[in-house]
């Protein structure tokens, strides 16, 4: 469950990593940003990827030689991320060679926590905490000198923990055109070496629902990926079960593009994917993490 204080930065020893993402999940323009903070080194660094009808416009991934102090004005290098009103409103700016993309983002959704995988003791220990919502960005958006107005579907997530404590986490996050947000996350505690050895939790929450009830959990998650020769997934599906279920809700997409990203202490990756959600056309990213 989060709380008022998850908005804000988060603090710990060591390799611990503060990791706030935004991602636009429109047909033809696809973009991710993201700032991560490394506390205890007083750095930042900055990732972006922007594609336009399937090709990359912007690649950047900066290690900032300055930290981040805040979430509420948060600036590295050309990215700037702004928090309105907490799990509410948010802003994006992103000003680049070749890419700039100013962007107001709604809340849809309650957000999606998953603070413990599974929520055992295994995956406390993991000390992975994220939640991400569902929103609506709109804005303008000038890549390539060609500059049109944005509307469409987004996800904003902010997770935080030791990098050190989880020997790799794959996290998959979906926005449907129906409203659906589905989130994933696989984590392979230090010492586990197999998929069936990782904690996997999901949850789905839809837009309109008014936090009702909260995000809704499923009970078993298997999760398929095809990696290509760079380590890189190219293609990912999910079967997901609820309590007595005999069919599973199925996810299944296809790589758009991918970049490795820039977080000091850690091998990270983040691929934006076209997805289908029970046959629903879809969108979203599969991010892998795993101490350097």
């Amino acid at each position: 469950m989060t709380v008022p204080g998850d908005e804000q930065v988060q603090t710990g020893p060591g390799d611990f990593r503060d990791v706030v993402d935004v991602q636009l999940l429109d047909e033809s323009l696809l973009v991710a940003a993201r700032i991560a903070r490394a506390p205890l080194a007083g750095r930042a660094s900055a990732t972006a990827l922007v594609l336009v009808n399937g090709q990359p416009a912007l690649e950047m991934a900066e290690d900032i030689g300055a930290g981040v102090d805040t979430w509420d004005d948060a600036v590295a290098g050309p990215l700037r991320l702004t928090i309105e009103q907490p799990f509410e409103r948010w802003k994006l700016l992103l000003d680049a060679p070749g890419a700039r993309i100013e962007l107001e983002l709604h809340a849809l959704t309650a957000p999606a926590g998953l603070a413990e995988p599974a929520t055992s003791a295994a995956g406390r220990a993991a000390g992975l905490h994220r939640y991400a919502q569902l929103c609506v960005a709109t804005g303008t958006a000038e890549v390539g000198g060609r500059r049109r107005a944005v509307e469409a579907p987004a996800v904003r997530a902010h997770r935080w923990g030791p990098v050190g404590e989880v020997s790799r986490a794959r996290l998959l996050t979906v926005a449907s055109e129906e409203g659906e947000l589905l989130t994933v996350a696989a984590v392979q505690a230090p010492g586990a070496q197999a998929h069936g050895e990782e904690l996997v939790v999901a949850h789905t929450t839809r837009a309109g629902d008014g936090g009702g009830d909260g995000p809704l959990p499923f009970e078993t998650v298997r999760v398929s990926t095809v990696f290509g020769d760079d380590g890189l997934p190219v293609k990912a599906g999910a079967e997901l079960f609820r309590p007595g279920d005999e069919l599973p809700s199925r996810l299944a997409g296809t790589a758009a593009g991918s970049i490795a990203t820039a977080l000091p202490g850690t091998r990270a990756s983040l691929t934006l994917f076209r997805f289908t959600l029970d046959g629903v056309p879809a969108f979203g990213s599969y991010e892998i993490e795993a101490a350097a």
